[in-house]
């Protein structure tokens, strides 16, 4: 039955979770064809679409980041055969790929100093989910800052802004202009609450403290802006796409899954190494299947610095004993 048809109506019973282009998205999609398998066809292609876009846009970042030819090409290909993402992008269709693309978008944007392009995407991918909406600031921040004329910018960036605040009267409209709409963020952030798929800082707070799930994630909030500011504040953009996400995810994420790595995944893949991106897919997957996120971190964080440090502990001791022969 084509979701189009009704989802309006029945988004009431069912307030949304997400926001409102990923209902209008699946509806879309079901109203093409009353046949399950031409939509499951219809999905499955336009996802692997979309993978294929945030790859050409990884490969033209990776192009300000990484100097060597053969490193970026063996990165895409880990990024490309990856479990993790076949896993939860074009098999499972998670709707993560809509921030992954918005998040990868609005940074290709910035380093080509459209800012303005870069907070309109940001802006929209946050009406598929909202995750996108807290980096509108770092475009917004250089926009300003690079500015000959303050004052101009100052009123592009407000019809910014007001664009964006119509698009979302126009698009909340059909499922009703009132927070009712929103009861099903509120009431996922109250009740995920699960051990097993803590970090272990978020794991230690939740020990100690015991804090409201719904707590926690304001908090959460507040450490991610605070990292953002950081970030900005060293003049660290890149960093600024990222690390807000990973801070939450370790201290304050109380209902950790793995498809929330895709969020920031492709561009990791920017500045840490080829083995960490392994390891980090090796943990994806893992979660996926088992749940255990702070057994899974302990574990493969160890074997990170095993990795990192066994070569030059090695190194080290035979330089000693090449010293000491020459004695």
């Amino acid at each position: 039955e084509p979701l189009l048809i009704n989802v309006f109506d029945r988004w009431e019973s069912v307030p949304m979770i997400y926001g409102p282009l990923f209902a209008i998205f699946i509806g879309m999609i079901t109203f093409v064809s009353s046949s399950l398998i031409v939509t499951f066809i219809l999905l499955k292609f336009f996802y692997a679409a979309l993978l294929a876009i945030i790859l050409l846009l990884v490969w033209d970042i990776l192009g300000y980041h990484v100097k060597s030819l053969i490193q970026k090409r063996n990165i895409i290909a880990v990024l490309t055969l990856n479990p993790v993402v076949l896993q939860h992008l074009l098999i499972d269709v998670h709707n993560d790929i809509f921030v992954a693309l918005s998040i990868v978008a609005g940074y290709w944007f910035f380093l080509k100093k459209k800012y303005i392009h870069s907070m309109l995407v940001l802006g929209i991918g946050g009406f598929f989910k909202y995750i996108p909406w807290m980096l509108v600031v770092i475009p917004l921040w250089y926009y300003v800052m690079e500015s000959t004329n303050k004052k101009r910018s100052l009123r592009n960036v407000f019809g910014i802004f007001l664009l964006l605040v119509v698009c979302g009267i126009i698009l909340y409209a059909p499922f009703g202009l009132s927070f009712d709409v929103l009861t099903g963020v509120f009431r996922q952030l109250q009740d995920n609450n699960n051990r097993l798929t803590l970090f272990p800082g978020a794991l230690i707070i939740d020990l100690l403290f015991s804090p409201a799930p719904l707590i926690m994630q304001m908090a959460g909030l507040a450490l991610g802006i605070l990292v953002l500011l950081v970030c900005l504040f060293f003049r660290k953009p890149l960093f600024a796409f990222t690390l807000p996400y990973a801070a939450m995810f370790f201290f304050t994420t109380m209902w950790f899954q793995s498809w929330y790595v895709l969020w920031i995944f492709f561009l990791l893949a920017a500045y840490v190494s080829f083995e960490v991106l392994l390891l980090t897919s090796v943990f994806m997957l893992y979660v996926s299947d088992f749940g255990e996120v702070s057994v899974m971190f302990i574990f493969l964080f160890f074997l990170g610095v095993y990795l990192w440090l066994g070569p030059r502990l090695v190194r080290m001791i035979e330089v000693a004993l090449a010293r000491g022969k020459k004695r």
